[in-house]
């Protein structure tokens, strides 16, 4: 049987960065599975967008900007993509 793609130590940091009540949706589909993640956060400015998964680039005055680069990593290494 094939490893689990929704390994608990794994998808843990992918998911904590959120802010606010975080929410999941998990849509299985033609053998893939796709997990949407939001929160009621402030948000992200649009002239961050571009620079969202770029290791040591952060918004945040005390962020070291490594949560969504090694979030979009893990996703990567177990054969996930980042969608839109």
């Amino acid at each position: 049987m094939p490893r689990s793609v929704f390994d608990r130590d794994q998808v843990n940091p992918v998911l904590w960065n959120g802010r606010g009540r975080l929410s999941l949706e998990v849509i299985r589909q033609n053998g893939d599975v796709a997990l949407t993640v939001s929160d009621t956060g402030q948000g992200i400015p649009s002239d961050n967008l571009c620079r969202l998964f770029e290791p040591c680039y952060s918004g945040k005055p005390n962020g070291l900007g490594l949560d969504l680069a090694i979030a979009r990593r893990i996703t990567r290494a177990r054969g996930g993509r980042n969608g839109r």
